[in-house]
């Protein structure tokens, strides 16, 4: 094997990955505390949620299409460096759902305690 066929992969990996990167990760929004926010506050949240909602499918539908494209132009026979180029696009993913997860808690539990004050 010469020494192109090599370091061909290696130049991929370092020019080419980085591309699934190019993928902006949404904003995270700021909850207001459901025990004191106005109504106008959570209903600000409210649409600020659904914003980041639809980044993250913008987000997540990019770091797809960058993954799947590299793997098409990719080199058969680079196996390691499409095996590493799915497993960032994967932690990516993974990352992007742990957050939109844990800010969908973050306001249900302070529209709860918004509701609880009406009560």
């Amino acid at each position: 094997m010469n020494i192109f066929a090599r370091i061909l992969p290696a130049i991929f990996v370092v020019f080419v990955c980085p591309h699934a990167y190019a993928c902006k990760f949404p904003d995270l929004v700021p909850i207001p505390d459901g025990n004191t926010a106005t109504e106008s506050e959570m209903a600000a949240a409210g649409r600020a949620v659904l914003k980041y909602f639809e980044q993250y499918e913008t987000y997540t539908a990019c770091v797809e299409s960058e993954t799947s494209a590299l793997r098409k132009s990719a080199v058969d026979s680079d196996i390691s460096a499409n095996r590493l180029r799915e497993e960032l696009a994967a932690n990516k993913i993974n990352e992007a759902s742990a957050a939109t997860e844990e800010l969908a808690e973050r306001f249900n539990e302070a529209m709860e305690a918004f509701e609880s004050r009406s009560k």
